[in-house]
């Protein structure tokens, strides 16, 4: 599996990545990961041709299953919808930020399929589930080779039973706007939010998690030198991870530790762009970075 981690070029330069979805006529259901540097609706959504967004205020309370979306099912508290200026609704918006780790009902208006280009922030945040409820999710599988429902929430015992070897019932928004029921072969898809079932508490976000240690991200501040990404392997069988730059920084800029038994102790060798780790089955393995501030200009 690969992971691509945000880095933080400079004291106050954050880098960003930029999430593509393409929308069709209708109804979509899509799942940001990024954070926007401006949050606002009527700019997140400029130049699309949006008829009314909405997510769920997630309070760990269940939400109704909503099997057809239309904008009467969203009348209830809970939900949090926003409308372009100029629609008669405008002024009932209470959506007021687009927010990175949400899951997002998208209706189009029935012209064309529009392409969505989302630029922003990576972050690690760990979205909280509500217990024996439906949760509106999406997840960050590899778009190279996506995996099975199954094989995805084997290892997660709140999605998946063991015992009788059956997932929770998980649904997908299909081309004609309705709430489908997952097969477990079916292929996951990133960018794409579904309908997870969560039979009791859950804390699962994927087989093989990140969880840095300070803050949703690799942030180097001005008074960070060092910093721990956690890679956590939930399953039972043991995983490469794949672990590459978002974007090109400067050469050497960031270095990584190992221990090197010739030399009795630990060397910093450069991040490679792209590199691969062994992660043991139900194991952990923590990379260690540290930032070569001489690497980068003073214009960084």
């Amino acid at each position: 599996m690969a992971l691509c981690t945000g880095l933080l070029a400079g004291p106050a330069h954050a880098q960003e990545i930029t999430q593509n979805f393409t929308l069709r006529p209708g109804w979509n259901a899509v799942y940001l990961e990024v954070e926007p540097a401006n949050t606002a609706p009527a700019v997140v959504f400029s130049n699309l041709p949006i008829a009314s967004v909405w997510t769920w205020a997630e309070r760990l309370t269940a939400v109704q299953f909503i099997q057809d979306p239309a904008e009467e099912a969203f009348n209830r508290a809970g939900w949090l919808g926003w409308f372009p200026p100029g629609r008669p609704e405008s002024f009932l918006s209470n959506l007021h930020a687009v927010q990175a780790h949400r899951a997002y009902l998208i209706k189009l208006n029935p012209d064309a399929p529009a392409v969505w280009n989302v630029t922003g922030r990576p972050s690690l945040r760990r979205p909280e589930w509500a217990p024996d409820a439906y949760n509106l999710r999406g997840f960050e599988v590899d778009e190279a080779s996506p995996p099975t429902f199954l094989s995805f929430f084997r290892a997660a015992e709140a999605h998946y039973d063991a015992t009788t070897g059956t997932l929770e019932n998980i649904y997908r928004l299909n081309d004609s706007g309705q709430w489908t029921l997952v097969a477990p072969s079916d292929l996951m898809k990133r960018g794409e939010a579904y309908w997870v079932f969560s039979r009791g508490a859950s804390d699962f976000t994927a087989p093989t998690e990140v969880h840095p240690d300070l803050g949703d991200g690799v942030d180097f501040d001005a008074a960070t030198e060092e910093f721990t990404l956690e890679i956590r392997n939930r399953s039972g069988v043991n995983q490469t991870v794949g672990v590459r730059l978002s974007s090109a920084t400067a050469p050497g800029a960031l270095a990584y530790r190992v221990f090197d038994p010739s030399q009795v102790g630990y060397q910093w060798p450069d991040l490679p762009a792209s590199s691969a780790f062994s992660v043991a089955a139900n194991g952990t393995y923590r990379l260690r970075l540290a930032i070569r501030r001489g690497a980068f200009s003073d214009s960084s």
